[in-house]
């Protein structure tokens, strides 16, 4: 998917909202609305590519996210179910996102027979289970002269069934309106980390009290099911106390309310930080030490965040071409970054190293 601040940049679906934050921030898209995105390609049901647009913009990929997310909850019987409904609907109308999302919820409004892949082997299942009513007493000898491929295909379209590569589909009752009571738009998680024990979900932070019950007696596995900064997810699984995960749930919390979250991420990729311990330690004084320039490939922008900082009531006395000038300068003299996130710099212009991925401990003097 790619913004009006022309990056571009892959994306699987679906995904976890602080996922889709993540890949609008570095999309450069502050507003989803602005948001234009293109299918590459489907990893598992590439039929799908017959009832949904390549390209679309703003809301289309939150629907296009929920989609995905429901088709990946569906077991192979629903699978073939929607698939049929889908390929019925498409010869009358063009189907949108919103009626597939529909479809997805009424699976269980169809019969699925997942043997049956042609109009013959559907009229030799009619006959055999006694669906014709005037073919039901037939002896058995005189089957072998019946039609099977007619009745099959009579009784497919008198019930408006469908024959698709996986199985047959009839639909026996209206698709549910599920998508009319959905909010689309993008909203932000409460929790900074979702947190999945043994089929529970967490929001983190929350109060110790609420977590002493997770924490006392037998030893649970953990998973981190969504998290502000989604490629810490592993790390953070590998923690395996959820004490500690709640308390780096809580510093996240604290950059978030500050507007410092974008750029701890910046942060950590500059420095190549996988480390949880470290990054609380980075995340301690991120706003005094680091400057996110989120569209430095632009001097003029760049010299309008670093001269707001420090001429902010003068900053209209400036034309572009100043700025663009100062801002290039600025560039050549200062050590920048460049992060998924934007132009990363410190403040005391030092340079930023990678870290040690296993630091040693530090030993003091006796």
């Amino acid at each position: 998917m790619n913004s009006d601040g022309g990056n571009s940049i892959e994306f699987t679906l679906p995904a976890m909202p602080y996922e889709m934050q993540d890949g609008m921030e570095r999309a450069n898209c502050g507003d989803p609305a602005k948001l234009r995105y293109e299918v590459t390609g489907y990893e598992k049901d590439e039929y799908l590519s017959r009832f949904i647009g390549r390209t679309a913009e703003g809301e289309e990929i939150q629907k296009l996210n929920l989609l995905s997310l429901r088709l990946g909850e569906l077991d192979e019987y629903q699978k073939i179910a929607f698939q049929g409904m889908a390929e019925k609907f498409q010869s009358i109308e063009e189907i949108s996102l919103e009626r597939l999302i529909d479809m997805s919820y009424s699976t269980e409004r169809c019969h699925v027979l997942p043997e049956v892949r042609s109009d013959f082997q559907l009229g030799k299942f009619c006959i055999d289970n006694g669906f014709i009513a005037v073919l039901e007493d037939i002896p058995e000898e005189a089957r072998k002269y019946l039609d099977y491929e007619k009745i099959g295909r009579e009784h497919r379209e008198g019930e408006g069934g469908v024959i698709t590569e996986k199985g047959y589909v009839e639909q026996w009752d209206t698709i549910q309106r599920m998508s009319e009571g959905i909010d689309f738009q993008y909203n932000e998680p409460e929790y900074t980390i979702l947190l999945e024990i043994q089929g529970e979900y967490l929001s983190l932070p929350m109060p110790e009290a609420g977590l002493e019950k997770y924490t006392r007696g037998e030893e649970r596995e953990y998973r981190c099911a969504d998290c502000a900064v989604p490629f810490l997810a592993e790390s953070i699984n590998e923690i395996g106390d959820a004490e500690e995960i709640n308390r780096f749930a809580g510093m996240l919390e604290e950059l978030k309310e500050q507007g410092q979250l974008q750029t701890f991420k910046a942060v950590l990729q500059a420095t190549e930080c996988r480390n949880i311990e470290q990054a609380q330690e980075l995340g301690e004084d991120i706003e005094e030490t680091y400057v996110l320039f989120k569209e430095a490939a632009d001097p003029i922008e760049v010299a309008r965040e670093w001269l707001c900082e420090q001429y902010a009531e003068d900053i209209e006395l400036f034309s572009d071409e100043d700025l663009w000038h100062i801002g290039q300068r600025y560039m050549e003299k200062y050590p920048t970054y460049q992060t998924d996130y934007g132009y990363l710099q410190r403040y005391d212009f030092k340079p930023i190293e990678p870290l040690e991925e296993n630091p040693e401990p530090t030993i003091g003097l006796q």
